[in-house]
């Protein structure tokens, strides 16, 4: 299954807010048939789109349905630590932005466009269609980025708006940081894996 081939996003914006989570399913579409279907089957989680959820009121049956499955979680946060603060573990307290993305019967053009944007974005795939992207501060996004009038490389604002150029249809969620402890280690098997495939 390739990334310009996943179900069609709703054009409603999602919100996080409060209690909520964020929740990204990790593995192939068939893979996570079985925990997306008992997880819509509880009170207070949204599917989002396939593979991502919303829960309200996150608790231990959601916890008990998710547990076997390899998965991403995250919560709404305000603050954006610096890169060059010092931490235990450099993705525990960083902040990210998710942009998760749809066409409709793409076509060559746009599956090319959309792998050229994913390598000239600093985001990795976390699934199909779904690029995890680091929340700058203005300052570190123009050092790392470029100025706006020469960007060497694209933000999750950037590239959510130029998938919508290509024709696709996005969703993009801001401000999260990772909750769950093994989430960090999938990022950075995420990260490893993109790396690998854009140096080949």
């Amino acid at each position: 299954m390739t990334e310009s081939s996943v179900d069609e996003i709703p054009l409603a914006q999602p919100n996080l807010k409060g209690d909520s989570r964020l929740v990204i399913l990790l593995g192939s579409p068939e893979g996570i048939k079985g925990v997306s279907k008992n997880l819509i089957s509880l009170n207070g989680v949204k599917k989002v789109r396939k593979g991502l959820f919303i829960i309200q009121g996150y608790s231990e049956s959601h916890e008990a349905i998710i547990h076997s499955q390899s998965f991403v979680s995250f919560i709404k946060t305000r603050e954006i630590p610096s890169t060059r603060k010092r931490l235990e573990d450099e993705y525990a307290n960083r902040v990210f932005s998710v942009v998760a993305f749809s066409y409709n019967n793409p076509t060559a053009q746009q599956k090319k466009r959309v792998e050229r944007l994913i390598k000239k974005s600093i985001g990795v795939r976390l699934r199909p269609g779904v690029i995890l992207f680091p929340l700058l501060k203005a300052k570190e996004q123009r050092r790392v980025l470029g100025s706006e009038d020469e960007r060497v490389l694209i933000d999750s604002k950037d590239f959510s708006r130029l998938i919508r150029e290509n024709g696709g249809t996005t969703i993009r969620l801001s401000r999260l940081r990772i909750v769950n402890l093994d989430g960090i280690n999938y990022l950075k098997y995420a990260i490893e894996q993109t790396l690998s495939r854009d140096l080949i």
